[in-house]
């Protein structure tokens, strides 16, 4: 195979058909995210809970790298798995609203190979019962007993369907393809939609409400296959795991935010969360994982650091601010303007977080650590992971999660922005804008006004005279917009949505200046 990559002009990396031999495979989005579904969801481990860290790695937290080694499982991977599950699912009824209407019916055409597997795996939901066995899932999950029957069946049945797949695929697709009716991919969503939900219960804890993030999987019964590796070693057949989970992470309980069914459902969680360890009562900032102590050095290096330092206990800010996100995201933003206050780094005092309160750092000492002097001081400041998730949250907050949306076929530009009354200017403010790294001007903004630049061609200035916040109860509504065009045309629109053709020219970037009033 490495001579074939290596004979190829273009794209050498690309899959082809032919077995290898002929033109590069192509497929559309849909059949992409198909292929990945078929190949996460025959992952699930012994239990059915997480999935397995087959490729060698542990997901985002790199500091449990010696998990894979464990035959290690991760329910966050599980819960992304859903979200796609779902989305996919809904994409597929406008795919299929969109056939219809043209008089035809939607199918999906597939390579063989993929047909074969996805024909398999299908077999395999259609069996499952995993609802039934949700009660005694939970039990061995925390008990160390083997996994329920049906899991064990579901884990092995799988896992040779993906290993007879990948092998039949190594040096690419024959070429040929079958087609699969939009109604059966609905069925198969559904299914595994189902057996998905079933893992992420299976995961909460009943006794603190939290999900489990990670579990160490080791075989605890087996039998000699009767052949010899390469090294002479015996193969083995696992019969039976021993299920461990390991201490909280945060981790899980951000990726939970994301799929959960309800607000409700997410202020249980963010109650649950507030109570339990991940939560630094001293700092009231959240915590990267509770006390790693119990657990053995081969998890991975976290467990080497000292508690509240580096991967160990600490603030991360990266995953805290993912959490700030989720929150947004999950409708809390009461909830994350109270958390906000202590755990976004402007607010902080920089005497105790011992930098300038304008940069990130990768963590802070958390209080659980032994050098009292240093709690809430910020370490290894750098352009980190939590900077991206900063300028979501910054996004979320100023223009809300879908600035776009359709009206009656049509695209508009309907801002939602969830801005508290002191984001507002309390005076008239002169300030330099910078347009482009070569162009800025200064700006003369009145009081009460929020101003931010949109898409990176727009500035959009919120003008809040009567200073509410613009989410809530009480809140303050647009009642008005002002666009100014490239060519210095003024256009004034009454109500809270621009529509087409205009939305369309504001996400094109060809209206430089959007006033927006709230009363």
């Amino acid at each position: 195979k490495t001579e074939m990559i290596e004979a190829r002009a273009d794209f050498p990396h690309a899959v082809r058909a032919e077995k290898g031999h002929g033109e590069i495979y192509r497929t559309n989005l849909l059949g992409i995210l198909f292929t990945l579904v078929l190949n996460k969801l025959s992952s699930l481990d012994p239990h059915g809970v997480g999935l397995e860290m087959e490729a060698g790695k542990p997901g985002w937290y790199d500091a449990m790298n010696g998990l894979p080694g464990l035959f290690g499982s991760a329910t966050p991977e599980t819960m992304e798995l859903l979200r796609l599950v779902r989305f996919l699912d809904q994409a597929l009824t406008q795919l299929a609203t969109g056939a219809a209407s043209a008089g035809g019916q939607f199918a999906l055409a597939v390579p063989t190979e993929i047909y074969d597997f996805y024909q398999g795996l299908a077999q395999l939901l259609t069996a499952e019962v995993s609802a039934a066995d949700l009660p005694d899932r939970q039990s061995c999950l925390h008990t160390n007993r083997p996994a329920p029957v049906a899991a064990m069946k579901y884990w092995a049945a799988a896992s040779t369907l993906r290993e007879q797949y990948r092998e039949t695929v190594f040096f690419g697709f024959a070429g040929t393809e079958q087609k699969i009716a939009g109604t059966d991919l609905h069925a198969f969503f559904r299914k595994a939609a189902v057996k998905l939900e079933t893992a992420v219960a299976a995961a909460n804890n009943r006794e603190n409400g939290l999900f489990d993030t990670y579990y160490t999987n080791l075989p605890s019964e087996y039998r000699l296959t009767g052949e010899l590796s390469p090294d002479g070693l015996p193969y083995l057949e696992a019969t039976a795991f021993s299920h461990h989970p390991l201490p909280l992470f945060l981790e899980g309980q951000v990726r939970a935010l994301k799929i959960l069914d309800n607000r409700e459902a997410a202020q249980r969680l963010h109650e649950n969360i507030a109570r339990s360890p991940l939560y630094d009562q001293t700092l009231e900032m959240y915590r990267v994982n509770a006390d790693l102590s119990s657990e053995p050095f081969t998890i991975g290096r976290a467990r080497a650091f000292s508690p509240g330092w580096l991967e160990n206990g600490s603030i991360w800010l990266h995953m805290e601010y993912k959490y700030l996100l989720a929150l947004l995201q999950s409708g809390l933003i009461d909830e994350f303007y109270g958390a906000a206050q202590s755990t976004l780094i402007p607010y902080l005092n920089p005497e105790v977080y011992g930098r300038s309160i304008l940069e990130n750092s990768s963590f802070i000492l958390s209080s659980v650590n032994q050098d009292q002097d240093n709690h809430g001081r910020g370490y290894i400041a750098r352009l980190s992971g939590s900077t991206a998730e900063f300028l979501s949250i910054w996004a979320f907050l100023s223009f809300g999660a879908q600035p776009f949306r359709w009206e009656e076929t049509k695209l508009c530009f309907a801002p939602q922005p969830f801005l508290r009354s002191d984001f507002f200017t309390v005076e008239p403010q002169e300030v330099k804008f910078q347009f482009s790294p070569t162009h800025s001007e200064t700006l003369n903004f009145p009081a009460n006004t929020y101003a931010y630049r949109f898409l990176g061609a727009s500035l959009v200035v919120y003008h809040n005279p009567k200073r509410g916040d613009t989410f809530g109860p009480c809140r303050v509504n647009i009642q008005g917009f002002r666009l100014r065009t490239a060519e210095g045309k003024v256009i004034e629109l009454e109500g809270s949505i621009v529509p087409s053709p205009l939305a369309e020219e504001i996400r094109a970037g060809m209206i430089p200046r959007i006033d927006v009033f709230f009363a």
